[in-house]
């Protein structure tokens, strides 16, 4: 796949994310080995009408395990389709036609790959027609994100904000807190470092994964495709945001702070790096996924927390289908990757 072309036919779609781009897949093809498929629509003067980046994964589901269990299941094939944030559709007038070409074909490779299942999302940028998924046996779930509008202007955005997120701004400043964004493989490690100590993260027994970080830095940092927006007291990291950067649109690909929360590093991070962004002349901040049904005290307060920036609350779809049900049956049997699994699709 020509990484120049694909990237350019994506940069014609508002709806186009770092999650589409070839860079995106070769950070997880050189950290797990995961392959990436490219689907592509076109007409019969070959124009793209319609490109979806997914990823077949098999090692990365066991990362956070131990060498034992990594051994025992290496024996077993859990192959699985996942993609985030697509198809991205150029062809707005025959979607129907140019999703069923281009799933058509992924199915049969799917297949051909023996794989367990497929799964991925739509963009929030644009409203997909469930019309193929609906009739394919899809299972489809609701999710939301939050998207600011940066082309408003920072100045606008924080004269909108409530009293009392401009009250917790205004104290964050006053514990001379320092604001950075940074792209160096130093930083994208003391994030990972932050994210593996968080309170939130300890039972997600997250391990410090240095060729995944190597391979983040090489493909997303270093290519321009993602920042991160720090936050320190006293030189010491208390928060970070992991921006994907694409088309001038940013999306919060994950946030992590420490367990000083009298700081306000959170609010003191969320304001800056929207004010970076805005002077960087992005169009769209995403704020990421947030359940539109939560479920339990944590997700409430992730939809409570993103709701407060003035973002607009935007719609997509989950859509999962299982393939190979008696090899599910096995996987989410053992030492329940079910759940582990569930982690990786609220990324998805």
């Amino acid at each position: 796949m020509d990484s120049k072309e694909w990237n350019k036919d994506l940069s014609k779609s508002l709806e186009a994310t770092t999650y589409q781009t070839t860079q995106f897949a070769q950070v997880y093809y050189d950290a797990y080995g995961s392959e990436p498929v490219y689907v592509v629509a076109q007409d019969s003067k070959g124009k793209i009408l319609g490109q979806l980046l997914t990823l077949f994964h098999k090692k990365y589901y066991w990362r956070n395990t131990n060498l034992i269990t990594k051994k025992i299941f290496s024996h077993f094939d859990f192959n699985s389709c996942l993609w985030h944030y697509g198809p991205i559709i150029h062809d707005k007038k025959n979607e129907n036609e140019v999703i069923l070409e281009m799933f058509t074909a992924l199915e049969k490779y799917a297949l051909r790959k023996k794989t367990m299942m497929l799964h991925g999302s739509t963009s929030p940028f644009y409203n997909l027609s469930n019309e193929y998924f609906n009739k394919n046996r899809y299972s489809q779930a609701p999710w939301k994100t939050y998207v600011i509008n940066l082309n408003l202007g920072k100045e606008s955005l924080y004269a909108k904000l409530n009293k009392k997120i401009k009250y917790d701004i205004r104290k964050s400043q006053d514990n001379n807190l320092k604001f950075i964004v940074n792209d160096d493989l130093e930083s994208v490690s003391a994030y990972t470092q932050l994210s593996i100590n968080s309170p939130a993260r300890k039972q997600e027994n997250r391990k410090f994964d240095q060729k995944f970080i190597n391979s983040f830095y090489n493909n997303l940092l270093r290519e321009g495709f993602s920042k991160i927006a720090t936050v320190k007291s006293n030189g010491e990291l208390i928060g970070g945001i992991l921006l994907l950067n694409f088309n001038k649109t940013s999306v919060q690909m994950g946030v992590e702070n420490s367990e000083k929360k009298k700081l306000l590093g959170g609010p003191f991070l969320t304001w800056n790096t929207i004010s970076w962004l805005s002077d960087k002349k992005f169009n769209y901040f995403d704020l990421g996924g947030a359940n539109p049904n939560p479920k339990n005290i944590k997700e409430k307060q992730i939809n409570f927390y993103k709701s407060k920036w003035l973002g607009k609350e935007l719609f997509f779809k989950r859509f999962t289908k299982i393939i190979n049900p008696n090899k599910y049956k096995i996987f989410s049997s053992l030492t329940n990757p079910s759940h582990a699994f569930q982690k990786i699709i609220n990324r998805y």
